[in-house]
């Protein structure tokens, strides 16, 4: 008599584990991830471009407050995403950031990324599926300001959603597929595009 049935006490050990033990802390994950390089070995675009990151792409990460306060900061894993896709797009490559965009000499095009949204999809379960999804505005405007091309795409990395001690890795997993969907996506779309072609074949140097 007085002593927890077996299930029960197995019951507490689980939902121990599932919700933390340290109530009212911040979690922030810092997940390393591989970047993604493995772009089609193609013809650059001829364009010398701008690239530009503001501080609020840099700062880009997903909060959310459950028992505790959980961080997932992705600015600077999109940041160096990003300018590996450039290089792999464009010729040329000048790279800037802070909330002041600069003028830069003799380059053809302008992209400031936007960070449009980071989510995440969480499960009641440990074994359950839970998603990260980014999505990132891409415009490619001239040196005065005009419109080339712009496109919002989303990437999605799918995982188990974790517990206490798989849920970091979990989460790196989540933002890898997320990342490697994203600029794969945003490869294809910028290197098919006809406008950009178009662009830069008007400005084909003599």
């Amino acid at each position: 008599m007085g002593m927890k049935p077996p299930i029960r006490r197995i019951a507490v050990v689980v939902l121990a584990l599932l919700s933390g033990s340290h109530m009212g802390c911040t979690v922030v994950f810092k997940p390393r991830i591989k970047p993604v390089t493995d772009y089609p070995a193609s013809e650059r675009f001829d364009l010398r471009v701008h690239l530009h990151f503001d501080n609020d792409f840099l700062n880009a990460e997903w909060r959310s407050k459950l028992d505790r306060t959980y961080i997932l900061p992705v600015g600077q894993v999109l940041k160096e995403n990003t300018q590996l896709l450039a290089q792999s797009l464009f010729r040329e490559v000048v790279v800037t950031e802070g909330d002041q965009v600069r003028p830069v000499d003799s380059v053809d095009a302008t992209l400031i990324p936007r960070v449009v949204s980071v989510d995440r999809s969480l499960s009641v379960f440990a074994f359950g599926q839970a998603d990260t999804v980014i999505s990132v505005e891409w415009p490619l405007a001239t040196t005065t300001g005009a419109l080339v091309w712009v496109a919002t795409i989303q990437g999605k990395g799918t995982a188990m959603n974790g517990n206490n001690f798989t849920l970091h890795n979990q989460v790196r997993k989540q933002l890898q597929g997320a990342t490697n969907d994203l600029f794969a996506k945003t490869y294809a779309a910028i290197s098919s595009s006809p406008e950009i072609r178009a662009f830069a074949s008007d400005r084909i140097r003599p």
